[in-house]
C-alpha cells in the first residue's frame, strides 16, 4: 500500500495524522499492513508513537537491560551464613508423567479421585450419622438424621423459592432441599447454600424425607483451627509474582530497586537488616508476558521473542544474591500448557548462571525450614470471584480463604481449564502453613485458622485492559515473611 492510499483510508475513517507521524510515514518504503493497525488504535489522532508501535519499532527505553547491582561493601547478610533447607512435598509436578489423552475414561478417573480425596477430608471432620454411600439412603426411615457426601451436580431455585441441590457419588444420587428460611438455624443453612459451587464435594446434614433430604447444615472440607507454624530460624521468605518481563508495562526500574535492596545497595532504603535475613524467594508465575496470550497482545510487547523474554528474566534472577534460594512456578502467561496443573518451566529457558534456582509446577508445595508453602499462580481466582457474592479483585485474600475452606484450588470445573489427570492435583490434602498466589495483580494478606494467606501482587503497571475493567493493581509491593515470628512485612518499591 502506498502512502496516498493509507492517508485516504484514514481520512475516510475520520482519523487525523499528526505532522510527526506524517514525516515518519513518508520515510517508509511501504505502508502495507499499517492501515488496520492504526485504525484499531484507541485515539482518533494518529501520533508518531502510534506509527512506531504499528511498524513494530522497538521501544528501546523500555526493553529490560541487565540491572547493575553490587552488594554494598558494609552489607553483612546473616542469611549468607545460614544453610538452606528446601524440600518439595507431595506429587504436584506432572512434568513428564502426564498420561491424560482426554478420553471419557480420563474424566471419570479424575472426578473419582476428586470425590475420593474430598470424602477423606470430610470424613475426618467426623459425624455419628455419616452415610457411606448415597444409595444407602433407601434403607433409612423417614425423619432419620443423616450426613451424606457428594459432588454437586446441579443447583437451582424451586418454584416455591427453596433451593434444590443434586449430589452424586460413584453409585447413586440424592436430591437435597434447603428451605428458604428468614431467621433461626435454617437461615444459616440457606446462606451456606448460596455459596455452594458446581462440581465441588460437600457434606449435607439433614433428615430423610423420601425422595429428598431436608438439609439442616452444609459442610465443606475446610481446615482445622490451629496455631500458625513458626521455625527456629531468623530467616525470611520474600514473595513475588507476575513480573511480565517483555511487556512494555514491566516496571524495570522498580524491580531493579528491589534487587538493590536485596543486595543492601539501595540508598536511603529502610529494612536493610530485614534484607539481610531473606534466605528464600518464591515466585508464583507469569515470569514472562508471553506471546499470543490474549488478542492484540503484540501492541503491549517490547520483546516479541518468547525465548528472549526468558533470557532477560534469567538475567534479572541472576542478580538475586547467590545465597538466596529461589523457587519458581509458572502462570497462565508462561510457556507451558495453559491447563492446570501446569508442569514446571524448562530451566534452559532462563540460562541462569547462579545456583539455587528450583523450578516446580503450579501448584507445588515446598518446605522452607519446615514451613510448608503452597504456591499456586491463582488462575482460578477469576472463576470463584465471578461465582460467589461478596468477592472482588480488590481483596484476593477473601477469595483465597474460600479455596482453603473447600480444600481445593480450582473447585469450579470448566471455568478454569484443568487437565483430567488420573488424580486431582488441585485438592489440598496436605495443609499449608502459607498459601501463596498471584495472578490478579493485587496484594492481599490474611490469616485463616492458622494458615497465612499471601497474594504478592505484580511488577507490571496497569494495562489498558485493566483500565477498561476498572481494576487497579498494586505493583512493586513485596511481602516478606519472618520465619521465627510469623510477622509479615511489606516492602514498597513503587516510590523507591
Amino acid at each position: 500500500m502506498q502512502l496516498g492510499e493509507l492517508l485516504e483510508k484514514l481520512n475516510k475513517a475520520d482519523f487525523i495524522v499528526s505532522n510527526e507521524a506524517l514525516k515518519l510515514l513518508k520515510s517508509l518504503d511501504d505502508c502495507a499492513g499499517l492501515a488496520d493497525k492504526l485504525l484499531a488504535g484507541d485515539s482518533f489522532i494518529i501520533s508518531k508513537e502510534a506509527v512506531e508501535k504499528a511498524i513494530g519499532k522497538p521501544d528501546e527505553e523500555k526493553i529490560p537491560v541487565p540491572v547493575e547491582v553490587h552488594r554494598a561493601p558494609d552489607f553483612k547478610p546473616i542469611a549468607k551464613e545460614c544453610e538452606a533447607s528446601v524440600s518439595f512435598i507431595g506429587n504436584y509436578d506432572v512434568s513428564g508423567r502426564s498420561k491424560c489423552k482426554g478420553t471419557v475414561e480420563d474424566f471419570v478417573a479424575y472426578f473419582r479421585d476428586r470425590m475420593k480425596e474430598s470424602r477423606k477430608l470430610l470424613r475426618a471432620r467426623g459425624s455419628p450419622a455419616a452415610v457411606s454411600k448415597m444409595s444407602g439412603l433407601k434403607g433409612y426411615a423417614r425423619g432419620t438424621e443423616v450426613r451424606i457426601i457428594g459432588m454437586v451436580a446441579d443447583k437451582r431455585i424451586t418454584k416455591k423459592g427453596h433451593m434444590l441441590i443434586e449430589l452424586e457419588d460413584e453409585e447413586s444420587a440424592a436430591k437435597v432441599i434447603v428451605l428458604n428460611a428468614k431467621d433461626g438455624p435454617g437461615k444459616a443453612c440457606w446462606d451456606k447454600a448460596g455459596s455452594v459451587l458446581l462440581d465441588e464435594v460437600v457434606a449435607v446434614d439433614g433428615r430423610v424425607s423420601d425422595p429428598f433430604v431436608m438439609a439442616s447444615d452444609i459442610i465443606w472440607p475446610d481446615i482445622p483451627l490451629r496455631q500458625p507454624a513458626t521455625a527456629e530460624s531468623d530467616m525470611c521468605i520474600a514473595f513475588m509474582s507476575d513480573l511480565h518481563v517483555g511487556s512494555r508495562h514491566f516496571l524495570q526500574k522498580e524491580f531493579g530497586n528491589m534487587l538493590r535492596w536485596l543486595n543492601g545497595d539501595l540508598d536511603g532504603s529502610d529494612g536493610r537488616e530485614l534484607a539481610g535475613r531473606v534466605k528464600y524467594v518464591v515466585i508464583a508465575g507469569d515470569i514472562a508476558d508471553g506471546i499470543g496470550v490474549y488478542p492484540k497482545q503484540e501492541k503491549d510487547l517490547v520483546v516479541r521473542d518468547i525465548y528472549e523474554q526468558y533470557r532477560m528474566a534469567g538475567k534479572l534472577i541472576d542478580q538475586i544474591p547467590d545465597y538466596i534460594e529461589v523457587v519458581i512456578i509458572p502462570g497462565n502467561h508462561d510457556a507451558v500448557r495453559r491447563s492446570e496443573p501446569q508442569p514446571r518451566l524448562p530451566p534452559d529457558f532462563f540460562a541462569c548462571q547462579r545456583q539455587g534456582v528450583h523450578f516446580a509446577g503450579s501448584p507445588s508445595m515446598v518446605s522452607l525450614e519446615g514451613i510448608k508453602v503452597l504456591a499456586y499462580h491463582g488462575t482460578s481466582l477469576d472463576s470463584i470471584i465471578a461465582a460467589l457474592p461478596g468477592l472482588d479483585y480488590q481483596h484476593p485474600e477473601s477469595s483465597m480463604t474460600e479455596l482453603l475452606k473447600r480444600r481445593h484450588l480450582s473447585p469450579l470445573y470448566g471455568d478454569n481449564p484443568i487437565v483430567p489427570e488420573e488424580r486431582d492435583y488441585m485438592v489440598m490434602g496436605e495443609l499449608p502453613d502459607i498459601l501463596h498466589m498471584g495472578h490478579i495483580h493485587k496484594n492481599g494478606y490474611a490469616t485463616y485458622r492458622g494458615t497465612t494467606i499471601i497474594n504478592s501482587g505484580t511488577w507490571q503497571a496497569q494495562t489498558d485492559y485493566q483500565v477498561r475493567q476498572g481494576h487497579v493493581p498494586s505493583p512493586c509491593i513485596m511481602p516478606v515473611y519472618e520465619l521465627r515470628t510469623g510477622k509479615m512485612n511489606f516492602m514498597n518499591f513503587a516510590g523507591a
